[in-house]
């Protein structure tokens, strides 16, 4: 074993024939894991030669040694199962970088090896030439291409479309109750001294559905008037004289929605405007709506009173059957009660109607994507 080393060192000293000069680049001890690769980057200056010598300690075989220029890739030495090189000779026709790559493919069992890397000089050549290697970080990049569908465009087109519209409407005053109604007195001993009134406000109808309808009807409100003998007969008269006089019956009364006799009420109804003036003198009568829910009795606060001639619009209670409740607090002597009561219904009558809706749609087209993928590495450089 000590001879093959003594003969070893020996090779690395000799000197290259024809006086060329023989400088060291490195000389040392290489250690190798079991499955490990290794790397040795060097420089060399144009003309030169590599002397290369390799020697595992045990003479164990060696899975690839290999010399690499680094710029072009080009592999300038390789072997394999290699257990000893001596003075392997490799030209170097331009300046640049050397990889130098050991690979143990052993799984067991490392290996130690012995080596030495020289420059031979060519004539003229720098002796003091840099053989150090710097690393510069650089951006690699590669590209990834592949195919996809892409939007190049949009195409607009009109879709046609039917929707449901108000197409009219119109306002009616119906009459619910007309009638003159008899109270008797308090002393009365066959009859009470109060009259109950049932009516019953027009039913909201929707053509053919409540959902999609072409034609609906709809109480928004209604109006009352009492009236106590002849004092109330004259004080409602006056207020239909005043809708007739001052022109205050809008176009759809004046058209015979509210005439004959109503005009003042049907206003009332419509617009809430009082054309009635304040209650006359004369006998007085109590009077109260009545309805029920779920069973229970209850009183509409808002149409209730103690006068001889009262009006009213009412909007908070549109549906169903009530009570009017007339009652006389006069001991002696009866009462009539003129008790007039419309409802303003509006009619809305709906159409279809077609109209279009402009939509756009994405224009595809299959395109070649390439896309690129940088990725930063360290690579050898030169020193000088």
């Amino acid at each position: 074993m000590k001879k093959i080393l003594l003969t070893f060192l020996c090779g690395f000293t000799m000197q290259v024939s024809f006086g060329q000069q023989l400088l060291d680049v490195a000389d040392l001890t290489l250690r190798l894991r079991a499955g490990e690769e290794k790397d040795l980057y060097y420089s060399f200056d144009a003309s030169d030669q590599v002397v290369y010598s390799f020697q595992e300690i045990d003479r164990k075989p060696l899975k690839t040694i290999s010399i690499v220029e680094e710029a072009s890739g080009s592999v300038k030495y390789e072997d394999y199962e290699v257990t000893q090189v001596h003075a392997k000779t490799i030209p170097v026709y331009k300046r640049g970088v050397y990889k130098f790559h050991f690979v143990n493919a052993s799984l067991l069992k490392g290996k130690v090896c012995k080596i030495r890397i020289q420059r031979q000089l060519a004539p003229g050549s720098r002796p003091d030439f840099n053989t150090s290697v710097r690393w510069v970080e650089q951006a690699d990049t590669t590209y990834n291409v592949y195919t996809k569908k892409v939007i190049t465009g949009y195409r607009e087109y009109e879709v046609p479309k039917t929707r449901r519209v108000l197409a009219r409407v119109d306002t009616t005053i119906m009459p619910v109750l007309n009638r003159v109604e008899w109270v008797h007195s308090q002393m009365n001993l066959d009859h009470p001294n109060y009259s109950l009134i049932n009516f019953s406000l027009p039913v909201n109808v929707a053509e053919p559905n409540q959902l999609l309808p072409y034609r609906t009807t709809e109480v928004v409100s209604w109006a009352y008037s009492l009236g106590v003998g002849d004092s109330g007969k004259a004080w409602y008269k006056d207020a239909n004289k005043k809708a007739t006089v001052k022109g205050a019956v809008k176009a759809g009364v004046a058209a015979g929605l509210a005439t004959g006799g109503t005009g003042a009420l049907a206003m009332l109804a419509i617009e809430g405007v009082s054309l009635f003036s304040n209650p006359p003198s004369g006998d007085n009568c109590l009077f109260s709506v009545l309805f029920s829910r779920n069973g229970q009795n209850y009183a509409l606060t808002t149409v209730a009173g103690n006068s001889v001639a009262a009006s009213g619009q009412v909007t908070s209670l549109k549906q169903g059957t009530l009570t009017l409740k007339l009652e006389n607090d006069n001991t002696i002597d009866a009462i009539n009660v003129d008790v007039n009561i419309v409802a303003c219904v509006v009619t809305k009558i709906y159409k279809d109607e077609t109209y279009s809706v402009k939509k756009s749609e994405p224009i595809e087209e299959m395109k070649t994507i390439k896309e690129p993928k940088i990725a930063m590495r360290k690579v050898p450089m030169l020193m000088d």
